[in-house]
């Protein structure tokens, strides 16, 4: 069993457009048929690409500091 030191939580609680964010969100959707959306993925060490990412993708903000929730949270083994 791993101990609490050997646990690695990876925690995205929301999204927020910046000004130049929400430019480019817009001119996305403006571009496209249909809603842009968003999804987190990252990188770390030892995990599999599809376990670093959000299983679900939600309405892209399009004004500056439009915000969205994802509450996305990985634990995981640490890789050491």
């Amino acid at each position: 069993m791993a101990s609490a030191r050997d646990i690695v939580t990876v925690c995205v609680a929301d999204f927020r457009a910046s000004e130049r964010g929400a430019e480019l969100l817009r001119a996305l959707s403006s571009s496209s048929s249909s809603d842009v959306k968003l999804f987190v993925a990252f990188d770390f060490p030892g995990l599999p690409a599809p376990e670093s990412e959000t299983r679900f993708s939600l309405p892209a903000p399009t004004k500056a500091g439009g915000r969205i929730a994802f509450n996305f949270r990985k634990v995981g083994k640490s890789c050491q």
